[in-house]
């Protein structure tokens, strides 16, 4: 009998407007709208104070400011929504590593179970994780501790189910449905409700006669074939059953990490002014060295790349005999390779590699004999967490 799945939906709370409450201790619990301030503006998130004002995503910030006239208006910030999603998922995926939530490719290795739809929402396969409900709770809890984002999570067999369990009962929300009981609880729901299902779709629907899931239960399907077209009809009919899926898609595990520096003019290998080169090798060794480690990652092939005045480029790599995360250790190969390896032309840019990665947390745990989490038995929704 095959393994039923069990996919869940991470969709972090007010993310955007949170962001700014981390940096800004004073924000919390305030209405905060985040956007533009020009009279054309439109609200990117607000915070859950601002929503019980009726504040909402893509509303005209003048209309905004009307439902919330105390609303602090915050502009966008993509570096910090960046760095912030980065530390989330980067944190999320090393636990599914840790705990076997993998599939193996013959050229990557293992890869985490983890499909990020957005910067601040991804799916994750846990079939393959003891006592998954649990794993999950504290997956939460620690990005919760470590980063100051709360996610809410929706838990079912499919990624239609789980993306709107998610929603429910936010903030915080824990949702975990079977099918049958998703049937169950969103039958009287709007059909707004459904991911692809627009405004003008709804109010298509509607004018039929299908405003609720149940309504589209109901619906001829090729009565909806007829209106919306073969393939979009066909989708709307599976969607009233709730049997709509699709498979995850992991993002590949990165190869390397590098840093690379263009310099706003020519600097000749060999002269007085030769300093900032050094420095530069050095500066970017540490960089790639701190990025692995936030990532969990050792590598054992050290490269430096050099372009010349003239756009020559080429690059000069190491192997060491074991992995590592260290910066010092990092940079010092990094030197060796630049001072062996520096052209006569002057340097138009630099760039320092690190590769051949193994994950820390894993390896650690296989040498120290865990067992494989992988082939766990048939699970059933809702899910036991004794």
């Amino acid at each position: 009998m095959p393994v039923r799945r069990v996919i869940a939906h991470l969709d972090a709370d007010a993310f955007y407007a949170t962001c700014h409450e981390l940096l800004d201790p004073s924000l919390k619990g305030r209405p905060v709208v985040v956007g533009g301030s020009g009279p054309r503006s439109i609200v990117t998130t607000a915070s859950y104070p601002a929503r019980r004002f009726g504040v909402g995503s893509a509303m005209p910030m003048s209309r905004a400011l009307r439902l919330c006239p105390d609303a602090v208006v915050i502009p966008p910030d993509r570096e910090l929504y960046t760095r912030t999603s980065r530390a989330v998922w980067d944190l999320v995926r090393r636990r599914l590593l840790d705990a076997g939530a993998v599939y193996d490719s013959e050229e990557d290795g293992p890869i985490a179970h983890l499909e990020q739809a957005g910067i601040d929402e991804a799916y994750a396969e846990l079939v393959q994780v003891d006592r998954p409900l649990a794993f999950l709770r504290a997956v939460i809890a620690e990005v919760r501790e470590t980063t100051g984002i709360q996610l809410s999570a929706g838990v079912s067999p499919s990624r239609l189910i789980s993306k709107i369990s998610s929603d429910l009962e936010k903030p915080a929300a824990f949702v975990v449905l079977s099918r049958e009981q998703a049937l169950e609880r969103l039958a009287d729901r709007e059909l707004r409700i459904v991911p692809g299902i627009g405004p003008k779709a709804a109010e298509t629907l509607a004018a039929q006669g299908f405003a609720t899931l149940a309504d589209l239960a109901r619906a001829d399907p090729g009565a909806l074939v007829a209106t919306f077209g073969e393939s979009r009809g066909h989708w709307l009919a599976r969607v009233a059953d709730l049997t709509v899926d699709v498979p995850l898609q992991p993002v590949r595990q990165r190869k390397s990490i590098s840093s690379e520096h263009t310099f706003p003019q020519d600097v000749p290998p060999d002269s007085d002014e030769s300093a900032p080169l050094r420095d530069q090798v050095e500066k970017m060794a540490v960089e790639v060295a701190q990025a692995a480690r936030r990532r969990a990652f050792r590598g054992r092939n050290v490269a430096v790349k050099i372009r010349t005045g003239d756009w020559h480029t080429f690059t000069r790599a190491t192997t060491l005999p074991d992995y590592t995360d260290d910066p010092a250790r990092i940079t010092a190969e990094a030197l060796a390779l630049w001072e062996q390896h520096r052209p006569d032309d002057p340097v138009r840019l630099l760039g320092v590699r690190l590769g051949a990665f193994e994950h820390v947390e894993r390896r650690e745990r296989e040498l120290a004999g865990a067992q494989d989490a992988g082939g766990s038995a048939q699970l059933q929704l809702p899910l036991d967490e004794a």
